[in-house]
């Protein structure tokens, strides 16, 4: 029998993590990436009592032809849901979103009473808002030839992760995310950054930016604009250590303290 639908790629399922009614962090991954990309983090943040919901963005995660036709107002509605899984259990909701993930919390956090959201705080990490001319250009005008490209992440990164997931007993699949990008869904992205720029002056919620200092595709700059733009009680982190995946690369534990204390002072939920 043809399947209907493509199967999940082993590993990109949902991540859900019930903890306490207090405090509940809805985490959002990257571009072509999965919850997989935020999975430490969120069972970091299980650990210490917060409940935790980290959903598949829509397009993501099964077939690499699905981004094709995907909006970024798809994942801005698909987070805006997220939201309500936890608000109808916890008291208080923090978002906490990596790269494209950051974007849309970007979103969330200044768009709050069109989208009829109350959040406690924002956290973005590595969240690029600029992207290059050429990159741009191209993702905008070569959809209807260039549909996809190979995009195979052949950095030391990858090895790296193998080898932490095999420490953690965990299979060393390395990064679960496509390797071919839709063109379409590149530009979807720089539409959803060039959104979230023009929206920063609405902010008006806690938030909390962590960018590495070595991210290449998400350099510190786009950090230290964020924070001039959106002044609202806002803070700027650092990383020293490591690159664009935060989550996962050599700076991922000072990250998960940055993250918990945030959200630990934004809730009130003590550290069990």
């Amino acid at each position: 029998m043809t399947a209907i639908f493509p199967a999940l790629l082993p590993g990109a399922e949902s991540f859900f993590r019930r903890g306490d009614a207090r405090a509940g962090i809805l985490l959002l991954h990257g571009f072509t990436a999965s919850p997989a990309e935020v999975r430490w983090l969120g069972e970091s943040l299980g650990r210490q009592s917060f409940t935790v919901f980290a959903p598949l963005l829509p397009g993501h995660g099964a077939d690499y032809r699905d981004l094709s036709r995907m909006r970024w107002r798809d994942w801005v509605l698909a987070a805006i849901d997220g939201y309500h899984v936890l608000a109808q259990q916890c008291e208080k909701v923090i978002i906490a979103g990596h790269s494209m993930g950051g974007l849309i919390t970007l979103m969330l956090a200044a768009h709050t009473d069109e989208a009829k959201i109350q959040i406690a705080g924002a956290c973005v990490m590595a969240a690029p808002i600029f992207f290059p001319k050429r990159a741009a250009m191209i993702a905008r005008y070569a959809r209807p030839v260039l549909r996809y490209s190979d995009q195979t992440d052949r950095s030391p990164f990858v090895e790296k992760l193998r080898e932490e997931q095999a420490r953690r007993g965990e299979a060393p699949s390395g990064r679960i995310r496509y390797d071919r990008w839709s063109t379409n869904g590149v530009h979807q992205v720089i539409e959803l950054a060039k959104a979230a720029n023009a929206s920063l002056n609405a902010i008006h919620t806690p938030l909390l930016l962590i960018y590495a200092r070595q991210d290449r595709s998400a350099p510190l700059s786009n950090g230290e604009h964020i924070a001039q733009h959106a002044t609202f009680d806002t803070e700027l982190r650092i990383v020293e250590e490591g690159g664009h995946i935060l989550t996962q690369d050599e700076g991922k534990t000072q990250v998960f303290e940055w993250v918990s204390d945030f959200a630990r002072k934004l809730t009130g939920l003590v550290e069990s």
